[in-house]
């Protein structure tokens, strides 16, 4: 099974080793050189699939579905508040996830790190201003996102202007003063001091119910817009507003003046933000679905600027943004019931699609530059990171295994293409007919074969019959359009009815495909078929194969030798006896079973 796990690569381990004993110890030293933790290995790990995902999804056939059970299992290592295999907060899942991707970029790819740091990261001032002697104390904070209390919350400017609201902390509550050496009455506000290429926005609307104590869901109405302006909730906003309010109130003869906005000092395009990607959740608290509405950014005409998608599991479809407001805000929705007496039964219900994190990106991005770095994001070198390893991208490691599923994938297109679905059927029906009896007869002018004993005497019957069959079993039976399998089955039944030849065949390849693939092989078509359809019709072409080989001595004989040795192989061993019985042939009478001797 390819795991699509890279290791670390010593560039020089080949290199000055004379014999056995010195690679080993070659190989001792370079595990002794790479040293991590477990944590830090299962970091690692899920960086990698993370890699793996997007390689996938950037290089991958057109119509093609990533399987993304590698990720869901390496993101265990996240420790979410449930099961990785149930549904969690995503808010929770994507903050989480940032957070243990910084560990390996930061030790492995240092100017990766930045950039996802230059990405993502802002950082929340928490400032303390003392009313008596006026210092200002600022305490930084790293944030990946920001958390926005909806409740009772009418749009997303008021849930942030929450998170700028100044406290005043006088009387009992007075907060001590370094400068003063004493408590003394003082203002504490909330600002951002940095702003991120990307923003992203969390809204709570789960959060706890103090009567139960449960988890509930809030479906409020919370509207947003496709632009937003974060001016006013930065530190250089904050402070701009403070100023211009202590000029109006010492300048009183200005107040006739016209009203200048005090915002307008700050240059727009430093803070405008614009819609990229709004995240849904439908349900309730204790379970619901996923998906997203996301703005295409890869093309640059301005035509294709509004371009929006959905994004729904393994469906992609054209989104129209003005149905945003009813798709995404939340609230309550009316629904009328007429009656067939006329009137008319209006029932307001809670919208349970509503959005949970929004996704907004700067209009003029910052330019990124990985030479830059801050005390916090340097580097250290005494982490054990080897000077002498050979480095490799994710898209070098993984490009192959990209090319293998789109190889698959256009086998798969091709397999269950209905034009070559239709074209198998055509060579079936000609081929396997009772009417190409006569046509050979016709053709060949030979009247006298008539004896003939089955379609085995045509040369393309028996090649025929196996790709019929191999595409039934490989093909028909896993696709969803099950109305054709009717017929299949009853032209492959009486095919292996009549031809004593292709009934042999089929029946050692059933044997040869149990012991070389699955001993359980058989089950997928019968027992653990969950399609009855699909069920029927494998056993119907299964049980008509059997009845055409019962029809040769040879097979038969055959038979009844299997089965007395495998009486001979019960009787032998009393283990057989405590145990359910055997399927197979052991020991001395395990000849009986060997491939090479079934054709």
């Amino acid at each position: 099974k390819e795991t699509g796990v890279f290791e670390i690569i010593q560039s020089d381990m080949n290199q000055n080793v004379t014999g056995g004993e010195s690679s080993c110890e070659n190989n001792v030293a370079v595990s002794n050189e790479v040293k991590e933790t477990d944590d830090e290995i299962s970091y690692r790990r899920l960086l990698e699939e993370v890699q793996r995902t997007f390689v996938h999804l950037d290089k991958g056939s057109r119509g093609r579905v990533f399987d993304p059970r590698s990720l869901v299992e390496a993101s265990g290592c996240l420790k979410l508040e449930f099961d990785i295999w149930q549904q969690n907060d995503a808010s929770e899942f994507a903050m989480k996830l940032l957070d243990k991707l910084e560990v390996p970029l930061k030790r492995w790819s240092p100017n990766h790190f930045k950039y996802l740091e230059h990405t993502f990261r802002l950082k929340q001032t928490k400032q303390k201003l003392c009313k008596e002697c006026g210092l200002k104390t600022n305490r930084e904070e790293n944030l990946m996102n920001i958390d926005c209390q909806i409740r009772g919350k009418a749009d997303i400017h008021e849930a942030l202007s929450t998170m700028c609201e100044v406290e005043y902390m006088e009387g009992d509550n007075k907060v001590f003063c370094d400068n003063c050496k004493k408590n003394c009455d003082t203002v504490l506000r909330t600002a951002i001091s940095a702003l991120p290429d990307m923003l992203i926005l969390s809204l709570k609307r789960f959060d706890l119910d103090y009567t139960t104590f449960e988890t509930v869901k809030l479906n409020s109405r919370c509207a947003f817009e496709q632009s937003l302006s974060m001016k006013k909730y930065t530190l250089e906003g904050v402070e701009a507003m403070e100023k211009a309010s202590a000029m109006s109130e010492d300048d009183n003869q200005n107040s006739d003046e016209m009203y200048v906005d005090p915002l307008s000092v700050l240059p727009d395009e430093d803070y405008e933000y614009r819609l990229a990607g709004v995240l849904v959740h439908h349900g309730v608290a204790q379970g619901g679905h996923y998906y997203s509405f996301i703005r295409d950014r890869t093309s640059n005409n301005e035509a294709q600027a509004d371009k929006w998608f959905r994004f729904d599991d393994d469906e992609v479809s054209p989104f129209d943004p003005s149905q945003i407001e009813l798709e995404c805000f939340g609230g309550k929705v009316k629904k009328e019931t007429k009656w067939p007496n006329g009137s008319v039964n209006t029932v307001e219900t809670e919208q349970l699609a509503n959005a949970l994190m929004l996704f907004y990106e700067k209009v003029k991005p910052t330019k990124f530059d990985p030479s830059e770095s801050e005390n916090d994001t340097e580097m250290d070198d005494s982490e054990g990171m080897p000077n002498d390893q050979t480095m490799t991208t994710g898209f070098e490691v993984f490009e192959g295994d990209v090319k293998r599923s789109n190889s698959v994938h256009r086998s798969h297109a091709f397999l269950f293409d209905s034009e070559f679905q239709r074209f198998v059927r055509r060579m079936s029906d000609v081929g396997l007919s009772s009417d190409s009896y006569s046509v050979k007869n016709s053709v060949l002018s030979s009247p006298s074969e008539s004896s003939i004993e089955s379609y085995t005497s045509f040369p393309w019957h028996v090649p025929i019959l196996e790709l019929s069959i191999s595409c039934f079993f490989d093909v028909l039976l896993h696709s969803s359009d099950k109305v054709i399998l009717n017929d299949w089955s009853k032209i492959l039944s009486s095919s292996l009815t009549s031809s004593v030849e292709g009934s042999s065949w089929f029946v050692h390849e059933l044997a040869r495909r149990t012991r070389t693939i699955n001993d359980n092989w058989l089950r997928i078509f019968s027992s653990d078929c969950p399609e009855k359809v699909s069920r029927q019709a494998a056993m119907q072409v299964i049980a008509s194969s059997m009845r055409g080989c019962l029809r040769q001595s040879k097979e038969r004989a055959a038979l009844k030798s299997w089965t007395q040795a495998w009486q001979q192989q019960l009787n032998f061993d009393d283990n057989f006896k405590q145990s359910p019985l055997p399927v197979s042939l052991e020991g001395e009478w395990q000849r009986l079973e060997d491939l090479s001797r079934i054709y």
